[in-house]
């Protein structure tokens, strides 16, 4: 994902659409699945229907699900996203 701008102080910006494919991702990862299927979901070759199916095997198998935790920063990025505002995520 490539910055829309950059501060001054050389934090990188990113818009909305950006913020929102980030959380799309950050939402997959929870889902565990794996980099090549977030890939290919966002490439438009996999559904969001397979990770689903995918992530049910891993409930059904009895695994334990990761959970991720979401930093500071990324919830006040995605409060400034919704007001569409520009935001500052250069910790991500």
């Amino acid at each position: 994902m490539h910055p829309t701008d950059a501060t001054d102080g050389g934090h990188r910006l990113y818009d909305v659409d950006a913020i929102a494919r980030l959380e799309f991702v950050r939402t997959l990862r929870d889902l565990e699945t794996g980099l090549d299927h977030v890939r290919r979901v966002l490439a438009g070759t996999s559904s969001l229907r397979d990770v689903l199916a995918e992530h049910l095997d891993v409930i059904e198998s009895g695994r334990p699900i990761r959970r991720r935790s979401v930093p500071c920063s990324a919830l006040s990025c995605g409060r400034m996203a919704r007001r569409n505002e520009r935001t500052c995520c250069a910790s991500w």
